[in-house]
């Protein structure tokens, strides 16, 4: 299951796991397979997975002999296992149970393929089915919202199904503020407004972030030219993304791509086009301590965006 940080993967993961769990008899394993942003290597996954099952077990420190003890431990089994959370694809093959008898869930923000599995790319929800979420974490809150706030308040959230989530719960927790007036914040600083202290994975804009920071360990220059890129409002192509960042069309054909991968950009097959999600743009907008200043803000790269559509004009 493949999407953006917040569009409801491991939700759906769960859900799945939730209808199955009559068909397994023997359990159902999770696993977070990154901790505070880091991804957890196979031999942690596996150790954690075996000492919960055998906890008295003498665990070799070679990944071949504890992926051998893992599958002899499982095999006969019947279950499903949730790896939530994957990093990418690498190390997957040793977390694979045996095939029969046990089913198996990835989640991951990253677009990569695992042969003999059913991909599910999750896009953003349709405006009806934001309004019917929306209406649904209302209801109890005794809140009077208008289906034309509803319709404000959904495009505000980007479709998102987190941050239409905590929007919700946000005007549920803070009764003195009036609908709006809170949607009067959203458009003066949303990630502000989408963001509850006291509630797990309540805050929005932390939950895009770590995309944006993994993307920034691996490669600060593709990091910089990504928040570059939040000078479009909307859909781009890569020409245009060439000139911004004043690059060949090769290379910027190649980062759109591998920004696509990382679920960072979408991509719009009928029109040929890019786009960057309105919350992910308010991230890359964003000044934060010990980071450059958002270079989409630069003089230079607003002028390259402003020539390039004039030229085409």
């Amino acid at each position: 299951i493949r999407g953006m940080g917040g569009i409801g993967k491991t939700e759906l993961a769960r859900m799945v796991a939730e209808v199955t769990l009559a068909q397994c008899p023997d359990g159902q394993i999770q696993v977070d397979m990154q901790k505070d942003g880091v991804a957890l290597k196979p031999e942690e996954i596996l150790r954690s997975i075996i000492t919960s099952l055998e906890p008295s077990a003498r665990l070799p420190d070679e990944l071949p002999q504890l992926a051998a003890i893992y599958r002899d431990l499982l095999k006969g089994r019947r279950g499903l296992l949730l790896l939530d959370n994957a990093r990418d694809g690498r190390g997957l093959d040793a977390l694979l149970p045996p095939p029969q008898g046990w089913a198996v869930i990835v989640t991951s923000r990253t677009r990569f393929h695992v042969q003999g599995m059913i991909k599910v790319d999750l896009e953003l929800l349709a405006p009806e089915e934001a309004h019917r979420l929306m209406r649904r974490h209302l209801e109890g809150s005794g809140r009077s919202v208008t289906d034309e706030d509803i319709e404000v308040l959904c495009k505000r959230c980007g479709y998102l199904p987190l941050a239409i989530r905590v929007a919700a719960s946000y005007l549920a927790t803070y009764v003195d503020w009036p609908v709006a007036r809170y949607l009067e914040a959203l458009e003066e600083c949303r990630l502000e407004c989408l963001k509850l202290e006291d509630a797990d994975h309540a805050d929005v804009g932390a939950v895009l972030q770590v995309s944006i920071d993994q993307l920034r360990d691996r490669d600060p220059v593709q990091s910089g030219q990504w928040r570059t890129l939040a000078v479009f409002p909307t859909l781009f192509d890569a020409e245009a993304a060439a000139a911004v960042l004043n690059v060949p069309a090769p290379t910027a054909r190649a980062l759109l791509s591998g920004l696509t991968h990382l679920s960072l950009l979408t991509w719009d097959e009928k029109t040929g086009s890019y786009g960057m999600h309105d919350l992910l743009r308010d991230c890359a907008l964003e000044p934060r301590e010990g980071w450059p200043d958002p270079p989409a803000l630069d003089d230079a790269v607003v002028l390259r965006h402003g020539r390039c559509y004039l030229q085409r004009a």
